[in-house]
């Protein structure tokens, strides 16, 4: 295999796209944030509201807008559907991956950048996060900019990708908040601090100024005028209860120790994971040497540790990390390739055997437990038993760990790197487009469309499921109190109502009759659909 090869590239850079593309139209709008997400952006673009985002007609304080408007502008050219809801979310996955190529190949050589590129597009928690509609795709993307930008500034001393850095803060800035400013600035003072680069700051004080005020021409402005436009509600929701609060305190059960963060890294690189340990310790002893990769490694660390940090804590926090680990992966790899493997090995000097092995073990064994762990939790939840068989083909990563195992014995790393990459490739596009479509086919919007796809009277009762919005493609009355729910169907003959289970118990008068009910996937809330008893 030549790894210059131009065909190579180009059928990696295809695969690539076809990996992030792959079946992002082919199931529903199903996840709760993703539906508030995906039906804000719809509701922005009917009611041509460009300042504050509102969800059923009430501002939603969670994110600012920037993925609104890319949403808005795929459902201004592909219609309303999930797949021009993801569209742009897919496309920054593949700007992202082809952007690890750049960076790799600038700083170091191609086969790095392919070697890199492999490694990004092989993980399934990575396709999988720029594969739904929120602000998270357009921030790995932007922070993985601003810190390319960075990196290629302080090792080529090209002072326009300094300016690319600081916009693409500034619009990191618009996908999720600050801390798309909090993340860059203590990792970048962090490496000027470790290599003693730190009278860099005063010697170009006026670039730091000029670029901070790139960043506040693209921040502000909207700012300003969402916290006018709102008086004030959608500033203090965003910043004091989705920044500061949740920072602070756990939300919505989603807790863990310290710890978590690194193991959601470890299983967010799978299978390339099996080098982490070596790559890591390889840029620690040569950060002299290699100080651009000892900058990556501060990156990394910086973005798992802050969030090691933060009381709520969620897989996809890690995952702006994710590209900074797979180029010291690919860098890594590639320096094993310069060598030979059982020479390595021999003399400890890139791979002791015993570390190759731990990695290669541990792999295995998160590798085997992908299909054994979906099909319990499967067997184990009655929605869905009948799609426990679903797990079987994750069998292809364990298989795909044992090769890479067997060759790492026979020391021959081109033939580990195909038996990683091509078993996680192949698992990734079974779980896009055929496991997680059959899967979502069993959330409770698809499975009551009879009920509600021709019916003008709908309503909700305090809690439901908002990617109801998105399929009905309208806003929903959402009655606050049990007196105001029966007075409106006793006006209102005919009404459903959406709800939860727990909601509907909490109804002390009134006879109704359940048209539906089932449970919202991953997620505690059980759906229901009722309206008044017809015995009445």
């Amino acid at each position: 295999m030549k790894f210059s090869d131009g065909k190579l590239l180009i059928l990696i850079f295809v695969l690539s796209f076809a990996l992030f593309f792959s079946g992002i139209g082919l199931y529903d709008i199903f996840f709760l944030d993703e539906a508030k997400n995906a039906a804000c952006a719809q509701e922005m673009l009917m009611n041509k509201s460009w300042i504050v985002p509102t969800f059923n007609g009430e501002i939603r304080t969670d994110k600012p807008p920037l993925h609104y408007y890319f949403m808005i502008i795929s459902y201004y050219v592909f219609g309303y559907s999930p797949f021009a809801a993801r569209f742009f979310s897919a496309l920054f996955g593949f700007l992202s991956s082809m952007l690890v190529y750049y960076l790799s190949c600038k700083i170091y050589n191609k086969r790095v950048a392919l070697l890199s590129l492999l490694v990004f597009i092989s993980s399934i928690h990575i396709t999988f996060q720029f594969q739904w509609a929120a602000p998270d795709p357009y921030l790995i993307f932007f922070m993985l900019l601003a810190f390319s930008g960075i990196i290629i500034y302080d090792k080529k001393k090209e002072t326009k990708w300094l300016w690319i850095a600081f916009a693409a803060i500034g619009f990191g800035t618009l996908s999720k908040g600050p801390v798309s400013i909090v993340l860059p600035a203590i990792a970048t003072f962090l490496y000027l601090i470790f290599t003693k680069k730190i009278r860099w700051v005063s010697q170009n004080a006026h670039r730091v100024g000029f670029g901070s005020l790139i960043v506040l021409i693209i921040v502000i402005p909207w700012y300003i005028m969402v916290h006018f436009a709102s008086n004030g509600v959608w500033t203090e929701g965003f910043f004091l209860e989705h920044n500061f609060n949740r920072f602070l305190s756990e939300k919505e059960g989603h807790g863990g120790p310290f710890v978590i963060m690194f193991i959601f890294v470890l299983t967010g690189l799978l299978p390339f994971s099996a080098f982490i340990f070596h790559a890591v310790r390889n840029v620690w002893i040569n950060r002299q040497k290699d100080q651009t990769g000892f900058f990556m490694l501060i990156i990394g660390l910086t973005i798992v540790s802050f969030f090691s940090i933060s009381r709520t804590k969620l897989p996809g926090y890690i995952t702006p990390s994710l590209p900074f680990f797979a180029i010291i992966i690919g860098s890594y790899i590639d320096r094993i390739l310069n060598k030979n493997l059982q020479d390595s090995y021999a003399k400890k000097t890139y791979m002791p055997k015993d570390l190759m092995w731990i990695g290669g073990i541990l792999v295995l064994i998160l590798s085997i437990a992908i299909p054994i762990g979906i099909f319990i939790a499967f067997k184990n939840e009655q929605l869905f038993q009948d799609v426990a068989y679903l797990a079987f083909p994750f069998g292809i990563l364990p298989v795909g760990a044992l090769l890479a195992i067997y060759f790492m014995n026979k020391g021959n790393l081109k033939k580990v790197i195909i038996a990683y990459a091509g078993s996680s490739i192949i698992a990734v596009f079974y779980f896009h487009i055929i496991a997680l479509p059959a899967i979502v086919e069993l959330n409770p919007v698809n499975r009551s469309k009879e009920i509600w796809q021709d019916s003008d009277l709908i309503v909700a009762y305090q809690r439901y499921n908002p990617a109801y919005n998105f399929a009905l493609q309208r806003n929903i009355d959402v009655i606050g109190n049990e007196q105001n729910l029966l007075r409106y169907i006793e006006e209102h003959p005919g009404t459903i109502i959406l709800s939860t289970r727990e909601k509907l118990n909490e109804l002390e008068r009134g006879d109704f009759d359940v048209l539906f009910e089932g449970k919202d996937l991953f997620e505690n809330p059980t759906s229901v659909i009722f309206k008044k008893s017809e015995m009445n």
